[in-house]
């Protein structure tokens, strides 16, 4: 979860973690919990890294833009 999170705080990964299912799934099934887990390592990971972006260009380009300020 913490590295989806980080993806998720860099560049806003978040559609990108769909390619990630198959490979999780078995598994968190291997190790006893539920496919249920495994989607929600992937979602809740890139979710929390993207409300607490650090560089993510495109919430940063937005705050920016709120704030009246040049991004770079």
């Amino acid at each position: 979860m913490i590295l989806f999170a980080l993806g998720g705080s860099t560049y806003g990964m978040a559609e990108e973690t769909i390619a990630f299912y198959p490979l999780l799934i078995p598994v968190m099934i291997g190790v006893g919990f539920d496919s249920l887990v495994a989607i929600s390592i992937a979602l809740v990971g890139t979710q929390v890294g993207c409300l607490a972006s650090t560089v993510n260009p495109f919430a940063t380009g937005v705050a920016s833009q709120t704030l009246h300020i040049s991004s770079g």
